[in-house]
């Protein structure tokens, strides 16, 4: 299992917007009738196990089916399954065949998973530039975990220049949009004076609602500057 030390790759599956309004029966006679959007929500339902039995086999039968009609969601999705080794074995070369085929379509989670395979070097090269090239496709188009990558290249110097206000300025674009590894970041900048001028009363914000969202460090950090703020 790949774990990425910027953020971790947690897929949640979503059902599209309406589909719960539709009976899995409906949907399935869509799919089997060729409709590419059913088949993608008729992989989300059998891999979630939403009203039917998990089935992963069933899932991947009709992601491929969407994935091989061009469904720019369900060519994003293949990728992952063969990234994280979810339904099929785990290939790497293959995760960034179908992640390509995201990124030609302007899709800023292939995107974002494009850096971290160029960032890591999983399934190409490792290559810091090409992983900032795409972390920033991604986060130019408001994808905060893109976002928060891009802010960690910038606070690092990998891929980039080193630079402490442009981390902070991507940092601020995810952490608003609930990203928790930004909050967390954000709130670390403020404490320690990092790209911004010192300031503990938001160091103490941030570390507040990344807490919030369940993070043990930044509970840790908001009970150490508790007594310290006014």
């Amino acid at each position: 299992m790949k774990t990425n030390w910027r953020v971790s790759i947690i897929l949640v599956l979503v059902l599209c917007a309406g589909c719960g309004e539709q009976t899995v029966e409906s949907i399935q006679a869509k799919a089997e009738k060729g409709d590419a959007k059913a088949q993608y929500d008729l992989s989300l339902i059998y891999g979630k196990g939403e009203r039917v039995k998990k089935d992963e086999v069933e899932a991947m039968k009709w992601l491929r089916k969407a994935a091989e009609q061009k469904y720019v969601e369900a060519e994003c999705y293949m990728g992952v399954c063969y990234y994280r080794g979810q339904g099929v074995a785990e290939d790497e070369v293959e995760a960034v065949k179908w992640f390509r085929k995201g990124v030609e379509k302007d899709n800023a989670t292939a995107q974002w998973y494009m850096g971290d395979c160029y960032a890591f070097g999983h399934g190409v090269a490792k290559d810091d530039l090409e992983a900032v090239k795409w972390y920033r496709k991604a986060a130019e188009q408001d994808y905060a975990p893109a976002q928060f990558n891009l802010g960690v290249c910038y606070a690092m110097g990998q891929g980039v220049a080193q630079d402490g206000i442009e981390a902070v300025k991507w940092y601020r674009k995810a952490a608003k949009q609930n990203c928790v590894s930004a909050q967390l970041n954000l709130g670390c900048c403020y404490k320690y004076g990092m790209g911004v001028s010192q300031d503990l009363e938001e160091a103490y914000k941030w570390f507040q609602l990344a807490a919030a969202q369940g993070n043990q460090i930044a509970e840790r950090e908001a009970a150490a500057l508790k007594g310290r703020i006014r």
